[in-house]
């Protein structure tokens, strides 16, 4: 996914509408999102590692780096009281676009709704069945957090720790944290920031917290919570079990 392009001018949509974008598609067993990390880790080899946003002719080199088959390109624009978000798919080689989609909303709080319908029709138009799609997918409010600016808070602490800016990581989380405090995966990542440095009553009051409300996000971060609380806590046989699955 390239980085979404903000036209609103309302910085609570940086970052946040990728974050959503990318949460919704891999809970998908059709579909792999290419990780964040290995993003910046190809722009480190391009000598590029001072961008601040992967727009759509960084995302078409990484892609032919990388062997990616497809990469997304989206917006978010607003025209009066109307929001606009598109999404385009194109292959990386070629330059062709393969399809494009977009939804509308004029509510902030619509938003999450929008992107899953976005996320859909994407999976939908990458060949995975209707079956498959209604059988896989959770809403993004369920999934993540019904805050819009909590998953915004949340985005950007992710984008500071893959790009090695750890000292804002915990100030981030916790502004996610106070937004929605039912936020699962920030909980999650602010007990493993804890728990590098050896700050343990921290990181396992997070982690426990994460692992309560695990029943709430996607399948896999539900494996991933549940790895983690019990590698923390020196279960490892029941850590490996859960991060083999």
């Amino acid at each position: 996914l390239a980085d979404f392009e903000n036209l609103t001018g309302e910085p609570v949509f940086d970052q946040a509408l990728s974050e959503g974008l990318a949460t919704a598609l891999q809970q998908s067993r059709h579909v792999n999102v290419f990780p964040r990390a290995r993003t910046l880790e190809a722009l480190e080899r391009m000598k590029r590692s001072k961008a601040t946003r992967v727009d759509e002719a960084l995302a078409r080199e990484i892609c032919q780096r990388e062997n990616v088959r497809v990469f997304i390109v989206g917006s978010v624009r607003r025209s009066g009281e109307t929001y606009q978000i598109t999404a385009r798919a194109i292959e990386p080689v070629s330059g062709m676009l393969l399809f494009a989609e977009n939804e509308q909303f004029q509510r902030q709080d619509e938003v999450f709704d929008r992107v899953d319908s976005l996320s859909r029709r994407v999976r939908t138009n990458l060949g995975e069945s209707l079956v498959e799609i209604q059988r896989t997918s959770r809403p993004l409010a369920q999934a993540t957090t019904r805050s819009l600016t909590a998953l915004h808070q949340y985005s950007t602490a992710m984008e500071a720790m893959a790009r090695g800016d750890v000292g804002s990581v915990p100030v981030l989380l916790e502004t996610a944290l106070t937004a929605d405090p039912e936020f699962a995966m920030a909980h999650l990542r602010l007990g493993r920031f804890y728990a590098v440095p050896g700050a343990r009553a921290k990181a396992l009051e997070h982690l426990a917290r994460a692992y309560a409300l695990r029943g709430g996000v996607t399948e896999r971060e539900q494996y991933f919570i549940a790895g983690t609380y019990h590698s923390t806590r020196g279960e490892y046989e029941k850590a490996v079990e859960n991060l083999k699955v």
